[in-house]
């Protein structure tokens, strides 16, 4: 989707989120609000560096993922409406857990990682038992 995240008007604009057709008016923060909410949120993405010494330096990260399940890869805009529209369902998908797709369920080139994977769909993941042993066991360790 071409669409700037970081821009209030765009979630406005195109029906996301809270400016979505199922979404209260109570249940939406101001333009201002939200746009300083991303702000922040821009600022903290921008501040990561992942440049290969921050990577060295990192301990290994766990990752619980599962690429069991058929995951949409994008949606895109319903053709000839007036409003803005999203076709979800008839679109390209790929393996994943459901909602996030395993191929970006991993971290970065270089980031130390161990994996563990899941049949639970994404929702569920932390209540798969062996998940909770295999994460008490990387803690410990």
């Amino acid at each position: 989707i071409p669409i700037d995240f970081f821009a209030e008007s765009s979630w406005r604009d195109n029906k996301l989120g809270f400016y979505g057709n199922h979404c209260q008016e109570d249940d939406t923060p101001s333009q201002l609000e939200f746009q300083n909410i991303l702000n922040r949120a821009k600022l903290f993405r921008e501040s990561l560096d992942l440049k290969s010494t921050l990577l060295n330096k990192s301990p290994q990260a766990l990752v619980v993922n599962a690429n069991n399940r058929q995951t949409r890869k994008f949606i895109q805009h319903k053709d000839g409406m007036n409003l803005p529209s999203w076709e979800i369902d008839n679109t390209t998908k790929s393996d994943g857990d459901g909602s996030v797709l395993f191929e970006h369920s991993l971290p970065p080139e270089g980031f130390k990682y161990k994996m563990i994977q899941t049949e639970y769909e994404h929702s569920l993941m932390l209540n798969d038992k062996s998940v909770q042993n295999q994460i008490l066991n990387f803690l410990r360790n």
